[in-house]
């Protein structure tokens, strides 16, 4: 999850440290909450996009593991079918 999510952060310019310029505009801009510390540096768009593509994950696993699950139930369906044809 860390992995995919890194790598969907990086392809779409996030986590990327905006260049710093000089006057102190910038900087009290920066202090008043671009960056949040108690987040790890992250910005209020990254947390959402983070939160959005781990939502998204989630739901793909669990449909994965839907499919999974059924493929299995099918199976042993038609085993215990056979099973009992050959008894």
């Amino acid at each position: 999850c860390h992995v995919s999510l890194t790598d969907f952060l990086k392809k779409n310019g996030f986590g990327q440290k905006a260049p710093e310029k000089e006057d102190s505009k910038s900087d009290e801009a920066a202090k008043d909450g671009e960056r949040d510390e108690d987040s790890g540096g992250m910005s209020y768009t990254e947390r959402a996009t983070t939160r959005t593509q781990c939502r998204k994950l989630t739901k793909f696993i669990r449909m994965v593991q839907y499919l999974f699950n059924d493929a299995i139930a099918q199976m042993v369906r038609h085993t215990a079918s056979r099973l009992l044809e050959v008894l």
